[in-house]
């Protein structure tokens, strides 16, 4: 090839590998930002375009865990209790505060509705601490702890008596704002004396 026609091919050859390298960057438009620089950037899927925000370091969504909501609830109840060998029936009636997923307070009272040779449970009330066992289902298992005072009539004379309490329970989730709940709780041991019981409720949350 002549030099004159080189001089002018070469200058010519590189310009348009410029211009072509150019277009093909401009046609792909900018490279989507990396998940880890904190960037805002959206996703095309069908017809809807979603966006998604990305924390330094992070290589997922960022994510917020969803608690249970703070709510007082009431609840009725019957319990059958063994006071010393003797068995007797009571109502109950308790208020509860649900404070997250793990822990709830309640406060309970309760009377006799029958007597067992010559013993009778006149009244209880107890204040309680409930360390719950969150789970996927709607069953949810607890354990329960606090202090009772109880009042007895045993053969015409009046005993009372106050304790510490203890129990197993679970509780069932019927709608958003409903539950029943079933557990066996030792409300009094105190020399040589206890009083065990095994009990259903039905409770609303407001």
């Amino acid at each position: 090839m002549k030099p004159i026609i080189k001089q002018f091919l070469a200058p010519a050859v590189t310009g348009l590998t410029l211009i072509l390298a150019s277009t093909s960057v401009l046609a792909a438009g900018p490279a989507p930002a990396p998940a880890s620089e904190g960037r805002v950037y959206s996703e095309r899927v069908g017809a809807q375009t979603s966006y998604r925000l990305y924390e330094v370091g992070r290589s997922t969504p960022k994510q917020n865990k969803v608690y249970k909501p703070v709510g007082i609830y009431v609840g009725l109840g019957y319990a059958l209790q063994d006071v010393n060998g003797a068995d007797l029936d009571a109502a109950t009636v308790k208020v509860g505060v649900e404070g997250n997923d793990y822990f709830s307070g309640e406060l309970r009272g309760g009377m006799g509705l029958s007597d067992d040779d010559g013993v009778e449970l006149d009244r209880f009330v107890g204040l309680y601490g409930k360390l719950l066992i969150p789970n996927s289902s709607h069953v949810t298992p607890y354990v329960i702890a606090g202090y009772t005072h109880t009042e007895l009539t045993v053969a015409g004379n009046s005993d009372t008596g106050s304790s510490l309490s203890y129990g197993l329970g679970m509780d069932v989730q019927l709608t958003k704002r409903s539950s029943v709940s079933a557990e066996a709780m030792r409300y009094y041991d105190n020399g040589g004396a206890t009083i065990d019981g095994l009990g259903v409720s039905f409770e609303v949350l407001f």
